[in-house]
């Protein structure tokens, strides 16, 4: 293979070609952002923001999700950057880095984190960095690319349950602000002590864990679609597969499916249809128009072609 082509590839693979390489810092040359000044009301997440319909104006958006759900940024950023560039900021790709990863995982994510933000801020994008620790052996590298005297974002969702773990996540809290001395902070998640030195902290609570809070106090009615889609997921999956919806694009659908079904009045009446049927048609009708869309290149099967026989038998096959 020819050594220039593989070198072009590798170029684009890996978003080297998007990055500025005069602009890094630390032995392991990871990217670096400009310190930014925001002012937000409130944080949705990422796999929220493709029927978000409120306004944007003093929105932020974060990444406290799992990883699956938002890798297809690092895939594609200047793709989702044209979403993302309506709101009034976007907290850093919150890849993980737990204590078991290999320190190589872990710097790996770290940089993909920076790489992101770096290209995102270079689209015009006000972006936020988020900070992410593991042991004390990762404050070699974790803070690299952070910028000073800014505005930084953390979590503490999963932190507060675990005095282990507590105690760590205040140690490395303690350790960026000695570093970084920002100016805000956007806390996400039940407040914990740390020293901040001064700086100004933005507290927000985790709009979905409110959710299903009142979902679960019965202060948001749940109907039957609703909680059969919530009890077989897998089938919007189905659904996609057979429409030709691209896979990078299923949790977006499904978000967008729940919304819909949320939202939507459920009118499900035993004597007309079944609840399997009735509910697919639903799914359908939701990822129809979300296609249409998202304008979708590339269907290999028609929307006509399709039937609930078909999907229930794809079903069995999604994992």
């Amino acid at each position: 293979m020819c050594k220039k082509y593989a070198c072009h590839r590798i170029k684009k693979t890996h978003h080297l070609d998007l990055l500025d390489f005069d602009f890094v810092s630390g032995k392991f040359q990871i990217p670096c952002v400009f310190p930014e000044t925001v002012c937000v009301q409130r944080l949705v997440a990422f796999n929220k923001i493709r029927s978000f319909q409120e306004v944007t104006k003093n929105i932020g958006v974060h990444f406290f999700l799992d990883d699956y759900q938002f890798e297809r940024v690092w895939n594609k950023p200047e793709r989702y950057a044209k979403m993302l560039a309506g709101f009034a900021c976007v907290l850093s790709p919150d890849f993980s880095m737990y204590a078991d990863m290999p320190l190589a995982m872990q710097i790996w994510n770290h940089y993909r984190k920076m790489a992101v933000s770096q290209v995102l801020q270079n689209q015009g994008i006000t972006v936020v960095p988020t900070l992410n620790w593991s042991t004390e052996e990762s404050f070699q590298f974790c803070f690299d690319g952070m910028p000073k005297n800014g505005t930084i974002a953390v979590s503490s969702v999963g932190c507060c349950k675990n005095s282990s773990v507590r105690e760590k996540w205040t140690r490395g809290m303690n350790e960026a602000v000695g570093r970084l001395k920002p100016k805000t902070i956007l806390f996400y998640g039940s407040p914990i002590e740390f020293q901040n030195q001064g700086s100004e902290v933005v507290y927000f609570q985790p709009e979905h864990l409110q959710r299903v809070r009142k979902i679960r106090k019965g202060k948001i009615e749940v109907g039957e679609r609703t909680k059969w889609l919530m009890e077989n997921p897998r089938v919007i999956g189905a659904v996609a597969k057979n429409l030709g919806i691209q896979y990078d694009d299923w949790e977006d659908l499904r978000q967008e499916v729940m919304l819909q079904s949320l939202r939507c009045k459920d009118g499900f009446e035993k004597s007309k249809a079944g609840i399997q049927t009735w509910a697919w048609n639903f799914v359908r009708m939701v990822a129809r128009k979300f296609q249409k869309n998202v304008m979708m290149p590339y269907c290999p099967v028609s929307l006509e072609e399709v039937s609930p026989r078909m999907c229930w038998k794809s079903f069995w096959c999604v994992t």
